[in-house]
């Protein structure tokens, strides 16, 4: 999963993610942010993409959280 850096409030969303509690899995590379998600294996096409599905929202939660 990836965060471009042109992505609006990029920056907001980068700090977001890295001061999260716990912090995801987090990779930059060319001013992007890459997030691995992990694919769980031995299990039905169903059971995959719902894992991934999750762990997609969780990111999306965190990047996009409301500001209080």
């Amino acid at each position: 999963m990836r965060f471009h850096r042109d992505t609006p409030h990029f920056s907001l969303i980068r700090e977001r993610l890295m001061s999260s509690d716990p912090v995801p899995k987090l990779v930059t590379s060319g001013g992007h942010v890459w997030i691995p998600l992990d694919v769980p294996l031995g299990v039905g096409r169903e059971e995959m993409v719902a894992a991934l599905v999750a762990q997609a929202e969780k990111v999306i939660h965190l990047a996009y959280q409301p500001v209080s």
